[in-house]
């Protein structure tokens, strides 16, 4: 079976290291990435993504999209179909509004294509969502989390072509023992993502602000809000490090005293999962996404998005906390969201997918 992956770009984020993944451990399929343009964020170091896919032997297409020439789409899409046409692919498995926009038109001309919905408002224009809702009609819709098929359905998708499949955590590698990262504070908030009003890390700043002894934050990400996040910080005097480009995480959450996500919407993010399971006391916003994770007061603490103020009393809960939170947020993700079960039941969907379509 032949899956071909196409992708918005391979920025190093989220779903670029998903999609690492998942090609890693379903071996006994044949790959091909395609991404829409390898990065729309220069400094996102995507030739790091793209030689991980070219060193498991998974070539990587560029189809050549450039952000400020709109008919570069046009070009694009006629590159895919001469892909397609090419690979004869089981499956086509798009990743990120944009590029499943880009395939859907594929599903009406036989072709089986699932398209992946990460966040709980993946369109970012009314005219996305309304294009989705005629164009997708024959696709295949996996939501990786229930609060995001809710909203693909409250958009008029068709539930019955929506899947939920829950994103795993490889436990063994996030795990409370290994390597920690160097940093410099005595307590450390962390924050993991990308650096866009999304996430909220300007809430975090806030908070930290509020704390005594104000602990070091450190983000590990990049994005348009590098500078004025910086700016922020300086001017309320918190301590702030941003780190970028980085491959691991890991032993950037074993060294936090707290791990922070004050996302604004989310679907169900990669780092959550890596944070419990790495056994740290997490701090989340109280979203639908996360409330399918996080047991308030027991596997994390969630807050109110957009209050400074309850942040801020949360990491000082957090930072108090004696273990408890970290142990029983990991053991959670073992019960739960081990990888290797999460890599099985994509296996399965897409062997269900392309013998239906067969």
């Amino acid at each position: 079976m032949k899956i071909l992956h196409v992708i918005t770009d391979l920025k190093i984020g989220g779903e670029s290291k998903h999609l690492v993944r998942v090609v890693s451990f379903l071996r006994t399929f044949e790959h091909v990435v395609s991404c829409l343009t390898l990065t729309s964020d220069p400094e996102g170091a995507p030739r790091t993504v793209r030689a991980e896919l070219e060193a498991l032997d998974v070539p990587v297409v560029d189809l050549g999209v450039s952000p400020d020439k709109p008919l570069s789409a046009v070009r694009a899409f006629l590159r895919l179909q001469r892909l397609v046409r090419r690979e004869e692919p089981s499956i086509l498995h798009s990743t990120l509004i944009h590029a499943n926009l880009l395939s859907q038109p594929l599903a009406w001309r036989g072709r089986p294509v699932i398209c992946s919905h990460v966040v709980t408002n993946p369109w970012l224009r009314n005219w996305q969502r309304t294009l989705e809702r005629y164009i997708g009609k024959r696709a295949i819709f996996l939501a990786n989390a229930r609060a995001v098929a809710e909203i693909l359905v409250e958009a008029g998708l068709d539930p019955e072509r929506i899947r939920v499949l829950y994103y795993g955590v490889d436990c063994d590698h996030f795990c409370p023992e290994g390597p920690s990262a160097n940093l410099a504070g005595a307590e450390v908030l962390l924050g993991v993502g990308r650096l866009h009003p999304q996430k909220g890390f300007d809430d975090l700043i806030r908070a930290a602000a509020l704390l005594p002894g104000q602990p070091e934050v450190v983000l590990v990400g990049d994005g348009p809000l590098r500078a004025p996040l910086s700016q922020r910080a300086q001017d309320l005097g918190v301590r702030l490090t941003i780190v970028t480009a980085v491959r691991d995480v890991a032993p950037y959450l074993r060294r936090a005293s707290a791990v922070v996500l004050p996302s604004l919407y989310e679907g169900l993010p990669n780092v959550l999962l890596e944070a419990l399971a790495t056994g740290c006391a997490v701090v989340a916003t109280d979203l639908p996404g996360h409330q399918e994770v996080i047991r308030d007061g027991e596997t994390g603490i969630l807050v109110p998005p957009y209050d400074v103020p309850a942040l801020a009393r949360a990491i000082q809960r957090a930072l108090s906390d004696d273990g408890s939170l970290g142990a029983k947020g990991r053991n959670a993700m073992l019960e739960h969201f081990r990888w290797e079960a999460c890599i099985e039941r994509r296996r399965l969907l897409y062997e269900s997918v392309a013998t239906h379509a067969a």
